[in-house]
């Protein structure tokens, strides 16, 4: 026994007849107490290296999968680190479940050329090894997948023999597996199977954010492509009305590029008769934090000249929702404001002209009168 655990049982005995001492007893009693000892420290060192290694595969991992943020190579690299961290693991791969499918595609492979592990090759929920682990959400320990009634063997024999597939969750939810295959049966242990899944928690949690990441970048570039390509005036001021974005329709307009716009005080180009009247209307936004109905105002335009534009401004929100500035679109109404003058002034002909014939209707009806008598 040491520190009140038993740790076996030392046995000893003679070939004849011989009843054991008091002093033989303790003797024993000794013996057994160092080896206890020894074994309790041996058993120590040993957890106490395998624990350094995994911190030191883990550290490494760490660093492994943040050197990445693209997740198609993020995932080649979760699967060579993995085969790294794991000393008996030769090949590996790694399945993702289709966008809006219950099929896992994979995505990733290591040391592996055909087969249904190749990458690419799309597996059923439940079916083969790593189907039932996506299924079951359970890490699974093959030693001889041919003996295995879950495997599903490909058109060859399998040139591996063991297998340990692992889930990979992140925030509770499954979005793949991860899978270490060796070329010797029985090769991977309950330690080797608790630090791939230690392993693959970290890798699921950074290829969920490596996946996101790539969303919001497509989404800024398709967004941004949209905020370029439009004809209408598109601009972003801070709380003093600095500008923090304007796009290519409002840079050409004012003749200056969106760097050169940055930081400059967006009602030195606005008209001023109404420079007080836009300054009210942004403050107002920004204050309560909702969008404000339609403005009408001036901007200088190319060459000098002012043009009228009409649009509405929203305020922008910081992480913590607090109200850090505004972002207007506007369109040039110029030639509108011309049409609708052209069609007022055409309104005040046409009634002229209206009265005009009135006027000469009442004139000729008593001039026919006069004539005929």
């Amino acid at each position: 026994r040491h520190r009140e655990t038993t740790v076996g049982v030392l046995c000893v005995a003679f070939d004849h007849p011989h009843p054991f001492t008091t002093a033989e007893t303790r003797l024993l009693e000794m013996l057994a107490h160092q080896a206890a000892v020894a074994i309790d420290n041996v058993r120590l060192q040993a957890t106490t290296q395998r624990q350094l290694r995994e911190n030191r595969a883990l550290l490494e991992v760490s660093r492994a999968l943040a050197a990445t943020s693209d997740p198609n190579e993020l995932a080649q690299v979760v699967v060579e680190t993995a085969v790294k961290t794991i000393p008996t693991a030769q090949r590996g791969v790694l399945h993702l479940f289709a966008e809006g499918s219950d099929e896992l595609v994979a995505v990733a492979v290591h040391n592996i050329a055909g087969g249904p592990h190749e990458d690419g090759v799309r597996l059923r929920r439940g079916h083969g090894i790593a189907g039932y682990v996506a299924e079951h959400g359970v890490p699974l320990n093959v030693p001889d997948v041919m003996q295995d009634p879950r495997f599903v063997p490909g058109p060859q024999r399998p040139d591996y023999v063991s297998m340990l597939s692992v889930p990979l969750k992140s925030m509770d939810r499954l979005i793949g597996t991860l899978s270490l295959e060796s070329l010797r049966p029985h090769a991977f242990t309950e330690e080797d199977e608790t630090l791939l899944s230690i392993f693959a928690n970290q890798a699921a949690i950074a290829l969920e954010k490596a996946r996101l990441h790539a969303e919001v970048q497509a989404s800024e570039r398709k967004y941004r492509s949209l905020v370029e390509g439009t004809e209408d005036l598109i601009f972003a001021l801070d709380q003093e009305g600095r500008f923090t974005y304007a796009n290519k329709a409002l840079s050409n307009q004012l003749g200056s590029s969106a760097l050169e716009l940055r930081g400059q005080d967006c009602f030195a180009w606005v008209h001023p008769e109404d420079t007080l009247a836009l300054r009210e209307y942004l403050e107002k936004v920004m204050a309560s934090g909702t969008a404000g109905a339609p403005l009408e105002f001036r901007l200088t335009g190319k060459g000098g000249h002012w043009i009228y534009v009409l649009g509405g401004a929203s305020p922008v929100f910081d992480a913590q929702g607090r109200v850090i500035g505004a972002q207007l679109m506007v369109r040039d109404v110029t030639e509108l404001r011309q049409l609708r003058a052209q069609l007022a002034q055409a309104d005040k002909l046409a009634a002229i002209g209206q009265m005009v014939a009135g006027a000469a209707h009442e004139l000729n009806n008593p001039l026919a009168v006069i004539l005929g008598n």
